[in-house]
């Protein structure tokens, strides 16, 4: 089988691709798009430290071409602005400068991958679901969502997030010839739970930092701002820990650039539920589609509709937490 290979549009800190590593370990990225260089630093540090695949960098989504990458790219990720419908913001929707699904779907239909898993704020339901979920079916994409929180896999906080799961229903033309080179392969732990001090440290870590070599016994998750006892076990651990969500004091200007990457951020972990979840769902909705049709007549059998329109529509049901579309016959 091959290797499924990714294109990460706004890749941030590289959340959403740990995440989907963590879903679909033999995932290989082939290209990241970002541009905020604080971002950018990040992305190439954990590519020298083999957590993320060595791959270019664009820096504009906007000039993006993916027509060079059709038939050799199977799947896009991305966690695209939030800031068009985040509640911290003037919620502009469609009308704000940063929503950038337009680039999404240009790249998607130029690239024609297998798949794509995006992820978003749950304000996007106030308005961006509908274009988006209406435009990937136009486009021949099946589509199901549903809202994951960070506590949900063990987090101390909330930051609930929307992800998109959506599979082609065409036939896709491959282009193996011409992918790009795979000679850079990576060392991939079997943890991918560290995002910066947000879990577990890969082996080898506390090598690199001189007095902390009790990583093994701190928790997966550090304990919540009002979890007063918790920290102090922390502390008692490793007195010189400090809480990683804000750093070394070393800085204004890299204290700010991590919360912004923090903050626009997914959790890893929270990413990879969300893919399972939606695999699972979206299978059980193909699964019921083929039921369906299998009760059906023979195309043969069956007279023509008298206004002699055949062509099918696309229905929306919920199920759960998730909207699947799936095409039904007309």
């Amino acid at each position: 089988m091959d290797t499924p290979t990714v294109l990460s549009l706004y890749a941030g800190g590289g959340g959403l691709d740990l995440g989907f590593r963590m879903a679909v370990p033999d995932a290989r990225t082939v290209c990241y798009v970002e541009r905020d260089a604080a971002s950018i630093e990040v992305l190439v540090t954990n590519m020298q430290k083999g957590r993320l695949d060595e791959a270019p960098i664009w820096t504009d989504s906007e000039t993006f071409d993916g027509k060079p990458w059709r038939g050799t790219v199977d799947w896009i990720i991305g966690g695209f602005p939030c800031q068009p419908w985040s509640v911290a913001g003037a919620q502009q929707g469609t009308d704000d400068e940063r929503w950038l699904w337009p680039h999404i779907r240009r790249i998607t239909r130029d690239m024609e991958p297998r798949g794509l898993f995006l992820e978003n704020v749950p304000g996007l339901f106030l308005g961006g679901i509908q274009p988006v979920l209406g435009e990937l079916a136009e486009d021949g994409y099946d589509a199901i969502w549903t809202t994951v929180r960070a506590s949900d896999v063990g987090a101390s906080h909330r930051r609930e997030r929307c992800f998109i799961l959506a599979y082609s229903n065409k036939p896709r033309t491959e282009n193996r010839s011409s992918q790009p080179s795979r000679a850079v392969t990576q060392q991939r732990s079997g943890s991918v739970g560290d995002t910066d001090g947000c879990g577990r440290w890969e082996e080898g870590d506390a090598e690199q930092q001189p007095g902390r070599t009790d990583w093994a016994e701190l928790p997966l998750w550090p304990p919540g701002p009002q979890d007063a006892e918790g920290w102090r076990q922390i502390l008692a651990t490793d007195p010189t820990l400090e809480p990683s969500i804000r750093g070394d004091a070393d800085g204004l200007a890299s204290r700010v650039d991590r919360l912004r990457i923090l903050g626009n951020g997914v959790v890893p972990q929270q990413a990879a539920l969300a893919y399972h979840i939606l695999r699972e769902q979206l299978s059980e909705a193909h699964a019921a589609q083929a039921q369906h049709q299998a009760t059906l007549p023979h195309a043969a059998e069956r007279q023509p509709p008298a206004d002699t329109s055949t062509v099918s529509e696309t229905e929306s049901r919920s199920t759960g937490a998730a909207q699947v579309r799936c095409r039904v016959p007309g």
